[in-house]
């Protein structure tokens, strides 16, 4: 909902409100300051501005909200997990996936996205083939390193979808 405020003779200031993030922070508000023609009457005046405050308001709704290209894998995968992971997987994969990306936070969670090159990563899969098994039994297969790869490309790709990130890394 605009709030309309009345600021000198013939002078409106229209604030819009953009919500909250997924983070559960609040958006910077919108504002524009409009001026009805002169020769309108007060009641013409005050109808025309709350029609350019529906219009803003339908203009900064349909406004795509800026992405912080600079957030962390970790807090992307922290995002993916809670909205993207449950609702695209079928449930045992998106066990799967998280059982993968126990592994994959503690390696490459402090990168920023956009600092994700494909050295990074496959420096990451070498690491990962000569990590211990769970149980302790010897190394990773190249299977499980498969499936690392296959879940950290999953979520980088949901990043490009949601405009994270320009390409996949991966």
């Amino acid at each position: 909902m605009a709030s309309i405020r009345k600021r000198g003779s013939n002078s409106y200031l229209i604030v819009v409100s953009r919500g909250y993030d997924y983070e559960g922070n609040r958006l910077k508000s919108v504002q524009k300051t409009v001026k009805p023609p002169k020769e309108y009457t007060p009641k013409q005046a005050e109808k025309w501005v709350k029609e350019q405050a529906i219009l803003f308001e339908r203009e900064v709704q349909h406004t795509p909200e800026p992405i912080n290209r600079s957030i962390a894998l970790a807090k992307y995968i922290e995002h993916w997990v809670a909205d993207v992971g449950p609702k695209k997987l079928a449930d045992s994969t998106y066990q799967r996936d998280l059982q993968d990306i126990r592994r994959i936070l503690p390696t490459l969670g402090n990168y920023k996205l956009t600092d994700l090159r494909k050295e990074v990563i496959r420096d990451f899969y070498e690491e990962m083939r000569h990590s211990p098994r769970l149980d302790g039994r010897g190394n990773l297969s190249e299977k499980s390193v498969e499936g690392l790869h296959n879940t950290l490309c999953g979520i980088l790709s949901a990043a490009v979808d949601e405009g994270y990130l320009t390409h996949n890394p991966a």
